[in-house]
């Protein structure tokens, strides 16, 4: 983001470098004396579209369409989504009962997903650097992640509407709850910096009560 790095410390390979120097070190202690083959400044990550599946017969998938950001690597998940969405369509049309209203949710389905994931992780960025922030925040979006995109993917849910919309409501409310442990975190992020305690378990232990 612009914001946090402005773009000129990324504009040619020796700045770059540079940049990693002063803020990862480790990483550029690990580069020094390898030799790098090409380098190219990428800017504006994250982008969206209206269309993904077209009534028309055409479909746009992977990151040509849309992509959230890096961070998470979710190009991943919207990528296998898009497969899955357009075989299930072309396999619809090929037997003539493709219906244009369900190319409509699915496209809705997907770009929403984009957008979710995309809020999710650039309302991160303020508070990226706080360990005890970010670190609640990754066990939670993982298991927000897996708890909806996981029936998506691995349950059919992306390709059977009907099972779909019986769950629109606990859907619905699910949303609701990711935005505000969203406005959560970045609430606590915002609170005077704290050291907190941290009880660490090994393998076996138990608690004492």
């Amino acid at each position: 983001s612009e914001e946090f790095h402005p773009r000129d410390a990324f504009r040619t390979q020796a700045a770059a470098l540079a940049w990693i120097e002063a803020h990862e070190p480790e990483l550029f202690a690990a580069l020094s004396g390898r030799e790098i083959l090409d380098y190219q400044r990428l800017v504006g990550y994250s982008h969206t579209t209206r269309r993904m599946l077209s009534e028309q017969r055409w479909a746009c998938v992977g990151d040509a369409a849309a992509f959230s950001d890096p961070l998470y690597a979710s190009g991943f998940d919207l990528i296998g989504l898009g497969n899955c969405a357009t075989l299930d369509l072309v396999r619809k049309d090929r037997l003539g009962v493709l219906d244009p209203a369900e190319v409509t949710e699915q496209n809705r389905l997907l770009l929403a997903i984009n957008e979710w994931i995309t809020h999710s992780i650039h309302r991160a960025y303020p508070y990226i650097g706080n360990p005890h922030v970010m670190g609640s925040k990754l066990v939670w979006d993982t298991a927000a992640a897996w708890a909806l995109l996981g029936p998506l993917m691995f349950g059919g849910l992306v390709t059977d509407l009907p099972a779909r919309r019986r769950g629109t409501e606990v859907t619905r409310r699910f949303f609701g709850l990711t935005l505000a442990m969203q406005r959560l975190f970045a609430q606590w992020a915002a609170l005077p910096v704290r050291r907190p305690a941290f009880i660490v378990l090994h393998a076996g232990a138990r608690l004492r009560t």
